[in-house]
């Protein structure tokens, strides 16, 4: 599915529409961040703030980094695309 990105700086937004796609974490927002590499120790870092997070992870196939997905407390699927700092 296209994806239209926006990038400032170190910090990026990813847009993309799927209205007849049936999958899972499908739709959700993208934001762009930097963050540790161990996704297991970012993912422990987001839900001792509170956080509710997925336990799926999405390991980028460069091996560049990760994805990880978590419910805003609206209720809005995020997915959180981490660059390790």
């Amino acid at each position: 599915m296209p994806v239209k990105r926006l990038r400032l700086g170190s910090t990026g937004l990813g847009l993309f529409g799927a209205p007849t796609q049936n999958r899972p974490r499908i739709p959700h927002h993208t934001f762009a961040i930097q963050g540790p590499k161990d996704a297991q120790e970012f993912i422990a870092q987001l839900r001792a703030k509170g956080a509710k997070v997925d336990d799926y992870v999405r390991p980028y196939e460069d091996g560049a980094g990760y994805s990880v997905y978590v419910d805003d407390p609206a209720g809005n699927h995020l997915e959180l695309s981490v660059t390790p700092s």
